[in-house]
């Protein structure tokens, strides 16, 4: 204690803490800053950048600083053929599978409808119901049009 005033209330420690919490809230704040891309990121140096300004060749490239003994070397561009390439063929789209082809499995009369069971060629079935004897046989192949069963594989 001097004269009379206690070390804690003295103007100059609290004027202490005052500037170190100031100090480390402005690191806290640089340092998020920097986390967050606020803060620029600087380039890690390069060899040519921690050379003495003495070594490294003035006007050789641009924002670029070399070593002695060092250039910048471009690739030339390929020369360009008078001859044009040939067009690239054109390839059909794959046909693939008929999707709604199939064989009529059976035709049962029921009533005065006649039922139509036919098996796809992805395994699953369907039964189609005509108010007449359709034009097909069993073991025909078919295929599934516009909600009718037309003779043949199909497109």
């Amino acid at each position: 204690m001097e004269g009379g005033v206690p070390l804690r209330s003295h103007p100059a420690v609290i004027a202490s803490i005052v500037a170190a919490a100031l100090a480390v809230a402005a690191c806290a704040v640089v340092a998020i800053g920097y986390m967050l891309g606020w803060v620029g990121h600087a380039a890690p140096p390069t060899p040519a950048a921690i050379a003495t300004p003495g070594q490294q060749l003035a006007g050789t490239a641009p924002d670029m600083g070399l070593l002695p003994g060092e250039t910048v070397v471009t690739m030339p561009e390929p020369p360009k053929s008078a001859i044009p390439s040939p067009p690239k063929p054109t390839i059909p789209a794959p046909t693939g599978p008929c999707v709604n082809c199939g064989i009529v499995a059976s035709i049962v009369v029921r009533g005065r409808y006649w039922d139509v069971d036919v098996r796809y060629d992805d395994g699953s079935a369907q039964t189609l119901r005509y108010p007449e004897r359709p034009r097909l046989r069993a073991g025909e192949r078919v295929h599934f049009e516009d909600g009718r069963l037309l003779p043949g594989a199909g497109r």
